[in-house]
């Protein structure tokens, strides 16, 4: 690579930057890159410093424009009924990255041309001379190069953790700790740890990632990657839940963000997930912190990560007196909310299930014995064919009230949540979060389900009555219904005391 390409490359950044929708531009890039892996490293770089710079320059209201690829992604990876945004959808225009944003759409020339490799390593890591730490006893290591740690702190903009510690495994056969999926910390001080969450992209994948968000609060989720020493390399992307100038008017809901990344290569991939937000007790001063999160779903072909508007340090206290604070309240996991689905690169499924039917946990068997209540008084949910449905409950309710998922088939429960943590019997705080679950019909019929609630209206002679329910939200691939336990209430009908996301995708072929 030419210090001349590398000066026209970056004219014709500066151009797309500075004049929205210029063609010439675009194409003479487009030109440029192709078959240029080299060049295509180096866009990538001048891609990330505007990314970074506008989120160090303009106030914390701004989304980042998405690094998406969509090389070797199946039009079954997209919700079912939902449109593939374009790169210049005004849901992702920021001042400053309209034109940017357009532009994004030659990512997908790091994978689809060239000679077809990836470089996974950063200039120094080749051959690692960093210095590395390993924690024998939860299998963490960290290294002496901060960068990752600079780049989470810029994208989520909390501080700066010390360490950047990471899931590993020791092998023989390697002087340096090898990389695996699992919960990654980020230390500020001694025993002051919060969590985020590493995953590992297989070789010869396609990695589709789908945000939304359901919080009254301002949230951030922010994607890094990593080589496999801990040094960022490749793309990184952070998106939040505001529109415009962070009022809380302009905070939105349902889907947020994509993140695509193919993966051609031999070796993993590995993207680090931290989510954060605006902290309520500090909203003068624009005070940010790293969000918890829960993992609900985790398969070869799919996960499902959720993050709740607190830390781990305080989510970590429930059971010794957070039980009676609003707080633990909302413990809901749905601020921010990651599918991320697999599919090798050829667009075929990675599981090999022959069941006609998947469930996701697997079925509650004490349950599934039982023959459901009365038919027809809840939500039907009807799957077509090769198609997927991942439903998220919560709840929000001062009374107790039950989420039953029926086989309309046999009439038999196949999830149960009491609307109780397992095991408690007597309690006046009940948790919002409430699961997911994930149904897949592999099955050549039309399957049909039942989503049944109802309330303890008698504690002591449990007596229980069902609830009515409304279909509040059908758009883009996603219902959401509510359940009430007083609709005869002009104060308390929200129908919100359970609520059910319903998510619906195409199978793999």
């Amino acid at each position: 690579m030419k210090l001349e390409e590398q000066g026209q490359v970056e004219r014709l950044v500066s151009m797309l930057v500075e004049t929205p929708g210029c063609d010439e531009a675009i194409v003479a890039l487009n030109t440029m890159l192709l078959d240029r892996p080299d060049l295509q490293r180096y866009y990538a770089r001048l891609l990330s410093m505007h990314v970074l710079l506008e989120g160090e320059l303009t106030d914390a209201s701004t989304s980042f424009a998405p690094l998406v690829s969509r090389s070797g992604k199946s039009v079954s990876a997209w919700p079912r009924g939902r449109q593939v945004p374009s790169a210049a959808d005004p849901r992702w225009a920021t001042t400053g990255f309209v034109a940017l944003a357009v532009s994004l759409l030659l990512v997908a020339l790091f994978i689809a041309s060239g000679d077809g490799q990836y470089d996974n390593t950063a200039s120094s890591a080749s051959s690692p001379s960093i210095s590395h730490h390993y924690e024998i006893e939860n299998a963490l290591f960290w290294t002496e190069d901060h960068q990752a740690a600079t780049l989470v702190s810029r994208l989520t903009r909390t501080s700066t953790p010390s360490k950047l510690l990471l899931p590993s495994m020791i092998n023989a056969d390697r002087d340096f700790p090898q990389l695996i999926g699992g919960t990654a910390w980020m230390e500020y001080a001694p025993g002051l740890r919060e969590r985020g969450r590493l995953v590992v992209q297989p070789p010869n994948t396609v990695m589709d990632v789908f945000i939304d968000t359901d919080a009254s609060s301002q949230n951030t989720l922010s994607i890094v990657e990593l080589n496999a020493y801990g040094v960022p390399v490749g793309d990184s992307y952070s998106v939040g839940n505001t529109i415009g100038d962070q009022l809380p008017s302009n905070i939105r809901t349902g889907w947020t963000g994509e993140f695509s990344q193919s993966n051609p290569t031999s070796s993993n991939r590995y993207f680090l997930f931290t989510g954060a937000y605006l902290d309520r007790r500090f909203q003068d001063s624009q005070r940010w912190a790293p969000s918890d999160f829960r993992t609900y779903v985790e398969r070869k072909e799919l996960m499902i990560l959720g993050w709740d508007d607190r830390t781990y340090t305080t989510a970590k206290l429930d059971g010794t007196g957070l039980e009676n604070s609003e707080e633990w309240q909302d413990c809901d996991y749905n601020d921010i909310r990651a599918i991320i689905r697999f599919a090798s690169v050829d667009g075929t499924r990675l599981d090999e299930s022959q069941a006609t039917v998947n469930y996701f946990p697997e079925v509650d068997k004490t349950e599934y014995l039982k023959p459901a209540r009365e038919l027809g008084t809840g939500y039907t949910l009807s799957l077509q064919p090769g198609e997927e449905a991942y439903l998220m409950v919560t709840g929000y309710a001062a009374l107790q009230n039950d989420i039953r998922i029926v086989d309309v088939a046999n009439q038999r429960i196949v999830w149960h949540h009491g609307g109780v943590q397992r095991g408690v019997q007597w309690t006046d705080q009940y948790p919002s979060d409430r699961g997911a679950y994930v149904i897949r019909n592999t099955s050549n019929r039309v399957r049909q389900y039942e989503l049944q609630s109802s309330c303890l209206t008698d504690r002591y002679r449990q007596l229980w009555r069902s609830n009515l329910h409304r279909l509040l939200t059908k758009d883009m691939g996603v219902e959401i219904v509510g359940f009430e336990d007083s609709p005869e209430s002009t104060v308390n009908a929200d129908w919100q005391d359970v609520l059910v996301a319903i998510y619906r995708f195409d199978m793999p072929r």
